[in-house]
């Protein structure tokens, strides 16, 4: 449709986790592509088909990768602050997962340049805040911002095969 429509440059939003785990963050674009869950094995497929769509009509693509998104009217990641700022947020786990985010604000202006900067076509680009936290980390700033203190409760991840076994 961008072929037809006469649109030389494309720029397809994929996800930063068709890496996968990633035992070192931050990772780089370069770095291994591992996707861990169906959205993110789709989201890889949708890159793939870009990159031929793009290649198969002479159209310039983009393709960036954002890391966990937040900002105004965001759904998502209110159930977090508000259990942190409520006292009733209880970590899964040790808490030592890495947590990265990006603003919003931070996403578009990432997506505008990727549009108009000649330098961009045919790159790829993670899209992610300059801070890679735990989640620990995360959930102290948010208490500290709620002027709170964290609730500071880990309970186990059992591993699913024992879930009936409880």
């Amino acid at each position: 449709a961008a072929a037809r429509a006469g649109v030389p440059r494309v720029v397809h939003c994929s996800t930063v986790g068709v890496h996968g785990d990633i035992a070192h963050p931050p990772a780089n674009e370069d770095g291994p592509l591992g996707p861990g869950d169906i959205y993110q094995v789709t989201k890889l497929e949708g890159e793939r088909l870009a990159t031929a769509a793009a290649a198969a009509h002479g159209t310039e693509l983009v393709i960036v990768r954002p890391s966990g998104i937040y900002g105004p009217g965001d759904r998502r990641l209110l159930k977090l602050f508000r259990g942190v700022a409520r006292r009733r947020f209880v970590v899964l786990g040790d808490g030592k997962i890495f947590y990265h985010l990006t603003h919003i604000d931070d996403l578009v202006e990432g997506f505008r340049l990727a549009g108009t900067v000649p330098a961009a076509a045919g790159r790829t680009y993670i899209l992610a805040g300059g801070e890679v936290t735990t989640l620990n980390e995360l959930v102290a700033i948010i208490a500290g911002e709620a002027g709170v203190r964290p609730v500071g409760v880990h309970l186990p991840v059992w591993p699913f095969w024992m879930a009936g076994a409880v």
